[in-house]
């Protein structure tokens, strides 16, 4: 019994010492390849809507969700980027699709619920530069999908499905009218 009280106060004191670091940054630039074309910073994350794995979240749960959401954008950016372009984007804000509904029981802390009032919403700034550094489009944009429990595609079971659907549309459209730009002999 001993040595397990010893087990849970060192997890406790990790968990503590994780709290701390995690609360204490203030906007954090997620690591990318130095030849990626594609960088994403989260502005004050800690501040962020909803981020939360659990109905009380976690540091680790938020760092994953966060680590999650950056790949996704990396990736899918090298996809709309056009070659010769570096698009950076600050997220400010993050409410997660879905919502914890704690009535439901204890069983249910990790189960998000789907329904038409929780949408996505994702506030954030982007820029798009060429190779000489010069702005070729910049904006803000509050990102909200009121319909998305319509989309046709079916969740293949990521838990960040309509999140990510979200930033895969805007990322679409926004850049879609730069590529064609861009594009010899447009």
């Amino acid at each position: 019994m001993n040595e397990r009280g010893t087990v849970i106060r060192t997890l406790a004191l990790g968990c503590a010492l994780l709290a701390a670091v995690g609360c204490s940054v203030a906007a954090r630039k997620t690591a990318t390849p130095s030849d990626s074309r594609i960088a994403v910073t989260f502005v004050q994350p800690e501040r962020f809507t909803d981020v939360k794995d659990s109905l009380l979240g976690s540091p680790k749960g938020t760092a994953d969700l966060l680590a999650e959401i950056d790949r996704y954008l990396r990736a899918a950016g090298e996809r709309y980027v056009p070659a010769g372009l570096t698009l950076d984007i600050r997220v400010t804000n993050i409410d997660l699709a879905g919502e914890f509904e704690p009535w439901r029981g204890p069983q249910f802390d990790r189960v998000r619920i789907m329904r038409d009032v929780y949408p996505p919403r994702f506030t954030l700034e982007f820029r798009l530069t060429d190779a000489s550094g010069a702005v070729v489009k910049e904006g803000q944009r509050v990102l909200l999908d009121q319909l998305y429990l319509s989309a046709a595609a079916l969740n293949n079971g990521d838990r960040l499905y309509y999140d990510k659907l979200l930033l895969g549309t805007w990322l679409r459209q926004e850049l879609a009218t730069t590529a064609q730009a861009s594009r010899p002999g447009s």
